[in-house]
């Protein structure tokens, strides 16, 4: 068996050019993704793009507008409250099941973690800080004991991460800070149901977060 690594192909690094510029914000939801423009500004051929679009449309990062093109998902507040649902149920079982397995040496990473957000707002890009929230979670999914569980959370991921990056417009870092704080204790005392409280409280803050952000976009502007 061949365990030969291949070359990054052209497509992969179009899809994870396009998926961060979405996390990160640079390309806003609703915003319309013309190709030829793409296609300049990234150095690559339609063909390329085309399939790129394709994988993100499904990860439900973009959608397609029959006759008009491909469009950044917009986020809205049903859209919010379905991936509110599914991301709660999956990562309070998962840290249920953590909290009974979880090593001193899992329990240092994710300190270490909340160690890195600890800056003063504004240290740090979104796109950062998304992936250090990340970490702390990554130990907790791929930790619990239920492949599953973790395989169907990840297929959650990119639409989560661009949940997160509107809501930090609204909520501070410091307020995550605790939150991740508050699940760390609970691992710490070998306690799943206080575990599960504290992340069902963090993902509540996050989806409240981008759902006030949702509904100022979408207030008309006032004329002074």
């Amino acid at each position: 068996m061949s365990i030969r690594v291949e070359p990054v192909t052209v497509l992969d690094q179009a899809v994870v050019k396009l998926r961060l510029a979405i996390m990160r914000g640079d390309l806003r939801p609703g915003e319309r993704l013309p190709e030829a423009e793409l296609c300049v500004r990234m150095g690559i051929s339609r063909s390329s793009l085309r399939e790129a679009l394709r994988c993100l449309a499904t990860e439900k990062l973009i959608h397609i507008v029959p006759n008009r093109g491909h469009f950044v998902t917009r986020l809205d507040a049903r859209s919010i409250d379905d991936i509110h649902e599914v991301w709660s149920i999956l990562t309070t079982q998962a840290v249920k099941r953590f909290a009974t397995c979880a090593t001193q040496e899992d329990l240092k990473l994710m300190r270490s973690a909340i160690r890195s957000l600890q800056a003063p707002d504004g240290t740090h890009d979104v796109a950062w800080q998304q992936e250090v929230i990340y970490e702390f979670f990554r130990i907790v999914y791929q930790r619990c004991n239920n492949r599953v569980l973790s395989e169907t959370i990840s297929t959650l991921l990119s639409r989560i991460h661009v949940l997160r990056a509107v809501a930090m417009k609204q909520s501070s870092g410091q307020a995550r800070v605790r939150e991740l704080q508050a699940i760390l204790r609970a691992l710490s005392a070998r306690d799943p149901a206080a575990a599960s409280r504290a992340v069902a409280e963090h993902i509540d803050s996050a989806c409240k977060a981008a759902k006030d952000v949702c509904v100022m976009a979408m207030q008309p502007a006032v004329v002074q």
